[in-house]
């Protein structure tokens, strides 16, 4: 059963915990969103899609949230249109570096979390 067609639905209002990531985990075939008003922390799970499509949609949601066209943050990032739509749709598997000089433009930080997998 394929999420694809699915929109992030939106649990709860700040960062979570590691037990709450792991819970997270265990559940079943959602894309999860989660935003922090204060700070802007998106996390982010999917298990039926890719994650570069995942890591896509977030960026996406973000920038369509901040009102800034991809052009917009091509210019301030110094990444390229087409790498930023690319990123977007989920056909192109940035490197750390890209995903957080766009994440800079739009002036937020990015964090990434490893957590134990379940046995």
């Amino acid at each position: 059963m394929s999420n694809k067609n699915v929109e992030p639905e939106r649990v709860r209002k700040g960062p979570m915990t590691v037990e709450e990531i792991k819970a997270m985990r265990a559940a079943e075939g959602m894309i999860v969103d989660l935003e922090d008003e204060g700070t802007n922390v998106y996390v982010i799970k999917a298990y039926q899609e890719k994650m570069s499509v995942a890591v896509g949609r977030m960026y996406k949601q973000a920038r369509k949230e901040m009102g800034l066209t991809q052009q917009e943050v091509a210019d301030v990032s110094g990444v390229k249109r087409p790498n930023i739509a690319r990123l977007e749709s989920g056909k192109h598997s940035p490197t750390v570096d890209m995903l957080n000089r766009i994440a800079d433009s739009m002036g937020m930080d990015m964090e990434i979390h490893l957590i134990e997998r379940e046995q």
